[in-house]
């Protein structure tokens, strides 16, 4: 391929030089529309220059044996023009000099012809080329106007009786005048056609620089825009990054100052809750913890869409009684109703499935985000729940189908594209009352989409509403395409709200581990407090800090005393001056010194408030074992529990 290509390239380059040579060297190979014409009228010239000066070397040579010196001065000074006017074409002078010495030049030669008589066979072409040699260097008027000129200097010599050296019979006169005159018709023709040509491609070329001209321009603006967008695109990006980056330390500020009330609050309120209580001080204390909750959800709220709208909000699928999750999301919004004059109905068949593969605290979120709002914009009436189930044609999953109906207000059409969106509560000058963020629904519909599911929507506006929602799930003890039931009793039961969970979790730590020592760590002394009282009740040792260096002395100095150290730390992570992960870091690098790799580090808990999107991965990262947000979940609890103090 690549010889291929070289001798092609060493062929254009041989056949460009023979152009040049040819045409003077006036080819440049830019102008390609124009070149052709070009070609023609230079190798023109020089054929004429060569030819004729051979011509008139013989003319002149012969007349001179002859004894016609006139003649041969003649011929030696047209050979004279010849010469010039070939030195004169290659020359940086206007064209057009060159071209009238030859045009005259081979005029004069076409009369010296005739004068001689020499006007037989091809010499007599000579007389019938000049038009076409006239009109292609000169122009059409130039060549037209010499055209007549030489033809009225040589017809008289050739055709009138007397002046002409030879005896012309009348029709071969005549013969001869119609071809030229046809010849210069033809030669007219010919040359209007070009000039039509030249002119179209001039316009055409005229139209093309235009074109490449405003082309060039206009890819010279859109350069400049792209630079100037592009710069304004990494500006507002900057500012973007600036926006989330304010965003993330906002929430994480706002979660971390909101929770530490929240966290005294509810632990206290639980803690209290927990012991012997008269019933007017049990009932007002339920209060708080319950507001507590209800707060506590919000802020949860919150960081949901945040998750959400950064990607990292994660299903978690586990397996679940159906019953269990249908009576405790049923039995939290018959209490959300209080003393309003609603009737909360649940409907549930005997034939659906008793376990399933799913996220469940998510599908919880989803039931009681439609429900609290059905409660909510109902003052009075009904709040419907139904759940029912098909199969999908998948096998070993099911699509499952919960109704939520109300009696309330209902939505405006018109109010159906706001429904979904985040931070809108529709009608929020006549719902002044009613409390909420506006985020329920926004997290219910992405939750939903998550589990490959939807949500749709009726409503008559002051007749209520009716929410659907369709989640995939996966059965969890199918065999074959067959599964468990919950069963008649079951269901009538959950329909009566006489249903009893009957919980198979993992057996609890409470008072079966009188031996542990836990050290917590906090900067507030209302979570320590908090946080006592709750470990407390499974019989452990409890030691407090707060701060980091005092939580470092703690560790060593237990180390010292007893020989062991902590079965567990739960380390708090915003303290002034050491932070926790300074502490544990601190911890870590004497673990290390002390035992090197043999041993096993004390597992350290992150408790805090700042409960953020990646906040639990960074913290694994910077050596803590586990995560546990404030407020303290007793359940949650548990679990850290049971996952590190069995495997001590």
């Amino acid at each position: 391929m690549d010889k291929k290509m070289k001798r092609k390239k060493i062929k254009k380059m041989l056949l460009l030089y023979f152009i040049d040579i040819c045409t003077s060297g006036k080819y440049k190979g830019k102008r390609r529309f124009e070149v052709f014409d070009y070609l023609v009228r230079y190798v023109l010239m020089n054929c004429i220059f060569f030819f004729g000066l051979v011509f008139l070397a013989a003319f002149s040579l012969a007349n001179f044996r002859q004894g016609m010196f006139i003649n041969m001065t003649i011929g030696v000074v047209m050979a004279t023009l010849c010469i010039l006017n070939f030195a004169l074409a290659r020359s940086a002078i206007p064209q057009s000099v060159p071209a009238w010495i030859t045009c005259i030049s081979y005029g004069l030669m076409c009369i010296a012809l005739v004068r001689s008589g020499e006007t037989y066979g091809t010499n007599f072409m000579f007389i019938y080329m000049f038009p076409l040699l006239a009109i292609m260097l000169l122009g059409m008027r130039g060549g037209i106007i010499t055209s007549v000129i030489l033809i009225a200097m040589v017809a008289p010599q050739m055709l009138l009786p007397g002046l002409s050296r030879f005896e012309y019979h009348t029709y071969t006169t005549i013969y001869a005048m119609i071809a030229y005159i046809l010849l210069l018709f033809i030669t007219v023709i010919i040359e209007v056609t070009r000039k039509t040509k030249d002119r179209m491609i001039h316009t055409q070329n005229r139209l093309m620089n235009k074109l490449m001209r405003k082309t060039k321009a206009a890819n010279s603006m859109l350069e400049t825009v792209v630079q100037e967008r592009t710069g304004e695109l990494r500006e507002q990006t900057r500012i973007a990054v600036q926006a989330s980056r304010a965003k993330s330390a906002f929430l994480a500020t706002m979660s971390h100052e909101i929770r530490t009330p929240l966290n005294a609050v509810i632990g206290l309120s639980e803690l209290e809750l927990q012991g012997d209580l008269p019933e007017s001080s049990k009932n007002n204390i339920q209060q708080i913890f319950f507001s507590g909750s209800s707060l506590l959800a919000i802020i949860n709220d919150i960081l949901d869409i945040s998750k959400i709208e950064a990607g990292g909000l994660e299903l978690i699928p586990v397996e679940y009684k159906t019953a269990d999750l249908i009576n405790d999301t049923a039995n939290l919004n018959r209490i959300r109703i209080g003393s309003k004059p609603i009737s909360f109905v649940l409907e549930i068949e005997a034939d659906f499935p008793r376990k399933l593969t799913g996220d469940d605290l998510r599908i919880k979120q989803v039931l009681n985000n439609l429900l609290s709002n059905a409660i909510k914009y109902t003052e009075e009436g009904t709040v419907h729940l139904s759940a029912a189930w098909e199969a999908t044609g998948q096998q070993g999953e099911l699509l499952l189908r919960f109704s939520v109906k109300d009696t309330g207000q209902g939505i405006r059409k018109e109010d159906f594209h706001k429904l979904f969106s985040s931070y809108n509560q529709l009608e929020s000058m006549t719902n002044r009352k009613v409390e909420g963020t506006g985020l329920g629904l926004a997290i219910t519909k992405n939750l939903v989409e998550m589990m490959g599911g939807s949500i749709t929507v009726e409503s008559e506006y002051g007749k209520g509403s009716v929410f659907t929602v369709e989640i995939i799930q996966r059965l969890a003890d199918s065999a074959g395409g067959d599964f468990e039931h919950i069963g008649k009793s079951i269901a009538e039961d959950l329909r009566n709200f006489r249903y009893l969970p009957c919980r198979e979790e993992e057996p609890s730590v409470r008072s079966e581990v009188p031996y542990g020592k836990v050290l917590v760590v906090d900067d507030i002394q209302v979570n320590l407090l908090v946080a006592s009282g709750m470990l407390e009740l499974y019989g452990l040792q409890v030691d407090t800090a707060e701060s980091g260096q005092q939580a470092i002395d703690l560790v060593k100095a237990e180390h010292s005393i007893s020989g062991r150290s902590y079965d567990i730390i739960f380390m708090d992570h915003m303290m002034p001056e050491m932070d926790g992960i300074e502490a544990v870091a601190a911890i870590r690098a004497w673990e290390k010194e002390l035992h090197g790799n043999g041993k096993s580090p004390v597992p350290i808990v992150a408790l805090t408030a700042n409960v953020i999107l990646g906040m639990k991965e960074m913290f694994i990262e910077k050596g803590f074992n586990d995560f546990l947000a404030k407020p303290v979940n007793i359940a949650k609890l548990d679990e850290v529990l049971v996952r590190w103090l069995n495997t001590r």
